[in-house]
């Protein structure tokens, strides 16, 4: 019983302290190529209300963008090819020309043509 209530416990905890969600908003699009640190490892190591995000070429928290409503742009997009750069070109769809969409890079994101499958 013991053993029960000990595996509880720790579950438990690792519920209430786990901030495991990507938080609401967009990261900023990086202005250049930014320090090559790493100042965060997720949205979860930054204070509320901020966002890790990409500086170009490390990762900082930062204040998010709110883009009301947030809308998906129809397609996919298209496979990514080896690692990419690290670099963040758009932050989401509607930061990128019509009909592009912000898609992974492999380390950041760009704006790409999307893909239909019929």
């Amino acid at each position: 019983m013991f053993r029960y209530s000990l595996i509880f416990l720790v579950l438990a905890i690792t519920v209430v302290h786990c901030n495991c969600s990507e938080r609401p908003g967009s990261c900023p699009i990086p202005k250049g190529a930014g320090t090559c640190d790493e100042r965060c490892s997720g949205d979860s190591s930054c204070p509320q209300p901020q966002k890790c995000c990409s500086n170009g070429c490390g990762h900082h928290c930062m204040q998010p963008i709110y883009n009301f409503p947030e809308t998906e742009r129809p397609g996919s997009c298209p496979p990514v090819q080896g690692p990419g750069a690290c670099v963040e070109l758009c932050s989401d769809d509607s930061s990128c020309p019509q009909p592009q969409k912000c898609c992974s890079i492999g380390c950041g994101h760009d704006c790409k043509q999307p893909i239909f499958y019929y």
